[in-house]
């Protein structure tokens, strides 16, 4: 039986060309400045980012639920000088989609007592967006994964309960997670940028090429802290890791409080990819 959506999805839009292609589903498509930034913001589901094939931004939200009488979601695309911020707001009305503040709709009191009361159905919303070179990103959702896949330029991501998973080519990079592992790869970095990773429940990764030249610092409260590079200088423990990597370079901060940090050569196979 083919599901139908007994409430309305608002689409706020305000720049760029777009396109609603289904009910449950949200395009767009336009242009943002070299050296601007996409800033991407959920709630419920995942979001992915991955590197686009022209010079354009696209953008495609898709809303996942099961049975009849989903939760209301609008998408807002705002335009902010040269940067652009896309967000999924839940609801009929309210919400905040800003760079200074996101704030989805949805209070959880009432968001849980209103789909008690009309039997609502949770609602996830996918991201999967392609961003071309030039452009920074700064993705993030509350509940779900955020993956960001060979991007050039500045990646910031987070998620509060989920997994961060980055492809960084040049950087810097800013990756957090309360409730969730955070794996980072690391191409490369220029020799000014910074690598940033921390969880406070999970664990922390990053991997490098034998190249990597750098200076690391990893630490954990209740976990293990290690590298496979050979260090000069700096101090080594059980739980902290400090040091400089061949002729040093970019800061590397890896850093966890309950789980294990590592920073590992590429091609050890020790990182795994858990869910």
């Amino acid at each position: 039986m083919r599901t139908r959506l007994l409430l309305p999805v608002a689409l706020v839009v305000v720049a760029g060309c777009h396109r609603s292609a289904a009910p449950d589903t949200f395009t767009w498509s336009g242009r943002v400045a070299p050296g601007g930034w996409l800033r991407l913001r959920n709630l419920n589901g995942s979001v992915l980012v991955a590197r686009a094939t022209d010079g354009d931004v696209h953008i495609r939200a898709v809303k996942r639920y099961h049975g009849g009488r989903p939760e209301a979601v609008r998408f807002a695309v705002n335009p902010e000088g040269s940067d652009l911020v896309a967000c999924a707001l839940w609801g009929a009305s309210g919400g905040s989609c800003t760079s200074a503040r996101y704030a989805s709709g949805r209070h959880a009191g009432a968001g849980l007592l209103r789909r008690l009361l009309y039997r609502e159905r949770s609602v996830q919303v996918e991201f999967v967006v392609a961003v071309p070179a030039g452009v920074r990103v700064d993705a993030s959702t509350v509940n779900g994964r955020v993956t960001v896949a060979d991007v050039p330029g500045e990646v910031r991501a987070a998620t509060t309960n989920g997994s961060v998973v980055l492809t960084a080519l040049g950087g810097p990079v800013h990756a957090r997670a309360v409730n969730g592992r955070v794996q980072v790869r690391v191409d490369s970095l220029a020799p000014t940028a910074e690598l940033d990773a921390e969880t406070v429940n999970g664990t922390v990764t990053a991997l490098a090429p034998a190249s990597l030249a750098g200076d690391i610092e990893l630490s954990t409260v209740n976990g293990s802290a290690r590298t496979d590079f050979a260090l000069s200088g700096g101090t080594a423990s059980a739980k902290q890791v400090r040091g400089r990597v061949g002729a040093g370079g970019p800061k590397l901060r890896l850093k966890a409080v309950n789980g294990n940090v590592r920073l590992l050569r590429v091609g050890t196979g020790e990182a795994g990819d858990e869910q």
